[in-house]
């Protein structure tokens, strides 16, 4: 049985929103006052889609989107708004919400948007299901010296490790932390050899000399060499630039967490703090992240 869950501080909204969903489809509709009570149910209850207002009070409707994402990414959850907050909606899409309706549209809108969801989930879960079983997954990119293609691959890598079951929500996190240092060590340190500009440039300003820098030789040539593999317990990511790498020696990590502030490798300090494994070649142009699930 398909099970919804609703979440609006107004109880009167919260039934006017369930008898919509009653007439809609065969579906278990359950109600919540808020983020807080709405996080207590899906821990108990794992409902097929979340329907949520937008205002609440303790956890607004864009905080539940972002904790729901996080924790049960398989959850896809609607937006109710109401006049004028089609603008917050819209943000919430931006980290995670599936999508979102007008309270004065629910009526005519809400059924078929659930029903589309629910779909496409179904079709989600089934590949998920399937992904879950493999063994083993092998990769290997290309990437230009182009700042944008960062967050790109570090997304793209998390997704694989999220259909296949690798890790869990916070090993993933980590695993990309470190994942997006090692690439910007690369294309920044590495390839363009930008070091001495990294603490002094804005993000905007740096990623625009980047850019320049890298249609410029001999930088133009240069590339970050990815092998991306995955597997049930692990992670492995080696990353190699074609720069002329560094004295992994000269960089000694500090004792104590608290002393990152005072250290040159503050990128190595975060990538060894969230891996497993963390192996420099002899030349210090290639690195491998390892990172295992819990309890493997």
């Amino acid at each position: 049985m398909t099970t919804i869950l609703v979440v609006d501080d107004s109880a009167a909204d919260r039934r006017l929103v369930a008898g919509i969903l009653e007439k809609g489809g065969d579906w278990t509709i359950l109600e919540a006052r808020d983020g807080i009570d709405a996080l207590d149910q899906i821990e108990l209850m794992a409902p097929d889609i979340v329907v949520t207002d937008l205002v609440m009070p303790r956890l607004n409707g864009r905080e539940l989107v972002e904790l729901i994402g996080r924790d049960f990414p398989q959850i896809p959850v609607i937006l109710m708004t109401s006049q004028g907050s089609e603008q917050i909606a819209v943000r919430a899409m931006q980290v995670g919400a599936s999508s979102y309706v007008s309270k004065k549209l629910l009526p005519k809108e809400l059924c078929d948007m659930v029903a589309r969801l629910l779909s496409e989930t179904r079709e989600d879960r089934v590949h998920v299901k399937l992904m879950h079983r493999l063994a083993d997954y092998r990769s290997t990119f290309v990437l230009e010296n182009d700042p944008d293609l960062i967050s790109l691959f570090v997304a793209y890598a998390d997704n694989i490790v999220r259909t296949i079951g690798a890790l869990k929500s916070g090993e993933r996190r980590e695993f990309s932390a470190a994942l997006k240092e090692a690439l910007s060590n690369a294309i920044f340190h590495g390839n363009l050899e930008m070091g001495d500009q990294l603490e002094t440039r804005t993000s905007q300003s740096l990623r625009d000399v980047a850019l320049e820098k890298a249609g410029q030789p001999p930088f133009d040539s240069r590339r970050v060499n990815i092998e991306l593999k995955c597997s049930q317990s692990r992670i492995l990511a080696k990353v190699t630039d074609d720069g002329d790498g560094f004295d992994v020696n000269q960089h000694p990590l500090p004792d104590d967490i608290a002393d990152i502030d005072r250290t040159k490798a503050k990128g190595i300090l975060l990538m060894h703090i969230n891996l497993d494994e963390l192996r420099f070649d002899e030349r210090g142009n290639a690195v491998t992240l390892v990172k295992r699930k819990l309890g493997r």
